[in-house]
């Protein structure tokens, strides 16, 4: 009963439930990286005014090249299960994005992390399990919501199956961060998810965000 009164609790629900599910619910889609940007950059403020919060995060490296192994060591199966899901569901969206705009696609890999995946470090591990730990704890009840968060915050992507993948990878995203309190690892790890499920072809779910934004400053 102690959190039922509480205000966080319709701040959280209104910032990782209330603003997707109405972002997905508008008649014309937005593209997302706009709102990414200024949402990370008002809970990042938010942030560096809290006292309680550990500035450090930010920038904590701990042990990189073990870490950036324990990262890459999944990644192979990863992409072999990606590529059978994708084989599965659209078989003709299969590595196409690559082969059909390989000039975007390279656009993608290095723009998408600065414009999506640092955004979204900030918004779904930095902001959400400092703010909410009151809530959910510091255990798998935080890594569970910090999970469901981000799964429900691509509802904006209007399709099940990219709520489903980034569910998985938030459970990775989360249960690492909370192992290692390092945004930059942190976003790094997404990074290489991100950029490896684009390559695969899984743009053709994600289109309007990332791979647009690249499009908009390559044609000019």
């Amino acid at each position: 009963m102690r959190h039922l009164y509480n205000p966080i609790i319709p701040e959280c629900i209104c910032l990782f439930v209330g603003l997707p599910v109405l972002l997905a619910m508008l008649p014309r889609r937005l593209n997302p990286i706009p709102i990414l940007l200024v949402t990370a950059s008002a809970l990042l403020i938010a942030l560096l005014n809290d006292p309680s919060f550990d500035r450090e995060t930010l920038t904590r490296l701990p042990d990189l090249s073990h870490n950036l192994m324990r990262i890459l060591a999944p990644l192979p199966v990863v992409a072999l299960l990606m590529i059978a899901l994708l084989y599965w569901l659209v078989p003709k969206e299969l590595f196409k994005f690559i082969r059909r705009k390989p000039r975007t696609w390279a656009g993608v890999m290095v723009i998408y992390p600065f414009v999506s995946v640092i955004p979204q470090t900030i918004i779904y591990r930095v902001f959400f399990m400092h703010r909410y730990a009151y809530l959910f704890g510091n255990g798998w009840g935080m890594i569970a919501a910090a999970t469901a968060a981000f799964g429900i915050g691509h509802v904006v992507f209007r399709h099940p199956v990219p709520v489903i993948i980034t569910a998985i990878g938030g459970f990775i995203f989360a249960f690492n961060y909370h192992t290692t309190g390092s945004a930059p690892l942190s976003a790094i790890e997404h990074a290489l998810y991100g950029d490896l499920a684009f390559t695969i072809g899984y743009s053709y779910y994600l289109y309007h965000a990332s791979v647009r934004t690249v499009e908009a400053v390559i044609e000019k």
